[in-house]
């Protein structure tokens, strides 16, 4: 079979963002240089500018990737029929399978991880907000759907850290606690 023009860019990508994730896991990433990228991947200049403009915009597509995987797992198995438990438990197998990625990315030290989230995640906003009480006012409602889905996103990026030390399901029976708790009148 004859390799594409699709196949052949989606492999350069590819190539791309693993050489950036090995690099960045050796040196800070505003230390990565274009030309360090192209000899790790390997791949031409021109094919490296092609797709990118710099190193930053290799991590916010290994970023939006992530993301979007995990955030796409979780609505998945919602619409398939899961409960939030086994939807979350599934999510953070997949977590936990990238951490390295997932702790190079917390690294850069910026809120661009928390905003992702919230843009691959409008459903689940709504998921929250729908689960909660009729009577709840909505500006009381849309605070707790944020505290709710930003608290728990804090909680999960620490369990990252801590080098996902406990199972994915010990995790999500934690996360249901302290929200439980959270959530209560």
């Amino acid at each position: 079979m004859r390799e594409t023009a699709k196949d052949r860019a989606g492999g350069a990508q590819d190539a791309i963002r693993h050489a950036v994730l090995r690099l960045a896991a050796r040196k800070p990433l505003h230390k990565i240089s274009v030309t360090e990228i192209c000899r790790e991947a390997p791949v031409h200049r021109s094919t490296f500018y092609k797709y990118y403009g710099s190193p930053y915009d290799v991590m916010g597509e290994i970023q939006r990737l992530l993301v979007a995987h995990t955030a796409e797992s979780v609505m998945h198995s919602l619409q398939a029929g899961a409960n939030m438990h086994d939807a979350l438990c599934n999510a953070l197998k997949y977590v936990r399978e990238n951490q390295e990625t997932v702790r190079l990315l917390l690294k850069l030290g910026d809120y661009s991880l928390f905003q992702e989230v919230k843009d691959q995640l409008p459903d689940f906003h709504s998921v929250l907000l729908a689960s909660l009480p009729a009577a709840m006012p909505q500006a009381e409602k849309q605070a707790c759907a944020s505290f709710v889905q930003f608290g728990a996103l804090h909680l999960l990026l620490e369990w990252v850290e801590t080098g996902c030390s406990t199972s994915p399901e010990e995790e999500v029976a934690l996360l249901f606690s302290v929200l439980g708790r959270t959530l209560r009148p």
